[in-house]
């Protein structure tokens, strides 16, 4: 899956997270559509039906915009989290600067194998990066680590040569 022939590599937020939100989404549109098509339903204004409808495109939208924007891009020498429609947060980590990663994962995250993922630098409060809804965190986790101790290795060896 994570290859580092394949850098850099964007990681986006899975759709099992919004599992439910996608069962709304659905009801909703299905409602409209069976309000407005058919007399299957409740005697209620196409109007109620026709916003019902519209609120269900409106949220879906609003989901996969989402899913589109909000990533994490691992490459040679650092790790990039991008978050947001309006107000966008972005912030890189370098592999030497990294001193700790964290998976966090609830029992329908680890049913459903995805989670967050934390990444902690010094001389900053709380996690750098905190990047949740991911798909298979322990497997990016060992990714990361990987790329930062070949990272550390690179860096000693040119210090080696320095000298």
């Amino acid at each position: 899956m994570l290859s580092e022939e394949k850098l850099p590599i964007k990681i986006k937020q899975t759709r099992r997270a919004y599992f439910f939100r996608y069962i709304i989404v659905i009801v909703l549109i299905v409602f409209a559509f069976l309000g407005i098509f058919s007399n299957v339903l409740f005697e209620i204004s196409k109007v109620i039906y026709l916003s019902t409808g519209i609120l269900g495109f409106i949220l879906l939208i609003w989901l996969e915009i989402n899913l589109l924007i909000n990533s994490i891009v691992i490459d040679e020498n650092k790790v990039t989290s991008s978050y947001g429609v309006i107000k966008v947060k972005k912030t890189s980590v370098y592999y030497h600067q990294i001193t700790d990663i964290k998976i966090t994962q609830s029992l329908r995250q680890r049913l459903l194998n995805y989670g967050a993922i934390h990444i902690n630098t010094p001389g900053h409060e709380g996690y750098e990066i905190v990047f949740d809804k991911i798909s298979n965190p322990h497997a990016i986790r060992d990714f990361i680590e990987k790329l930062e101790h070949k990272h550390a290795i690179k860096r000693s060896d040119q210090r080696l040569i320095k000298r």
